[in-house]
């Protein structure tokens, strides 16, 4: 079991530090509306995480997956969600500078955020029943789950925190508000590549 466990660690590890949609949001609400929303996003972000690593442990996201209607529901909410925010941070790219509580506006609920970007990604339930295939199975139990889920929430969780910690320290957020109209537009070129992978990948 303890093979495993380091398996479903170094795998998380690896899911959560690759560069996509989720660390975008996470940047944007630390620079804009602060460390606190950027923490709260993050922590957000892992409870999505969590709903649909318990969700593949119990056989419920093989479900979702073999269900047309409710899969591509997700797919195609979450890549119009995708698309919003992009074209949101690309419209109003650079304006934080002068502007911080208006954009700090724009961005929204960082709770509502960091659940709908983990929530609304069909390419995270897909990820957990490809990593938990190789581990799980009928033969653990419900001890094991839990285990299992939790590493995925803690180690999301705990990556995005620091991303949001690293990026709010005074000297990195000031380089990053002073060029943020180049910063806001690759976050939004970022945003749009995802949008495509999840609904035509």
């Amino acid at each position: 079991m303890l093979a495993e466990w380091f398996l479903v660690i170094g795998i998380c590890l690896m899911g959560a530090m690759t560069p996509g949609a989720s660390l975008a949001v996470v940047l944007r609400q630390s620079l804009y509306q602060g460390r606190a929303a950027g923490v709260i996003t993050s922590i957000s972000h892992a409870v999505g995480i969590g709903v649909y690593a318990t969700a593949s442990l119990l056989g419920l996201g093989l479900l979702i997956v073999k269900s047309p209607i409710l899969f591509v529901a997700i797919k195609w909410l979450g890549a119009a969600y995708l698309v919003w925010m992009a074209i949101n941070a690309w419209r109003f790219a650079g304006q934080s500078k002068v502007n911080l509580e208006s954009t700090s506006q724009q961005l929204g609920n960082p709770i509502k955020q960091g659940l709908a970007i983990s929530l609304l990604n069909p390419k995270v339930i897909l990820f957990f029943l490809a990593l938990f295939s190789q581990v799980a199975g009928d033969q653990l139990d419900l001890q094991t789950k839990a285990l299992y889920a939790s590493t995925a929430v803690v180690i999301d969780g705990a990556w995005y925190t620091l991303v949001a910690l690293i990026a709010t320290r005074p000297a990195i957020r000031n380089k990053l508000v002073n060029g943020s109209l180049w910063l806001d537009r690759a976050l939004a070129s970022l945003l749009i590549l995802v949008a495509a992978r999840i609904a035509f990948g």
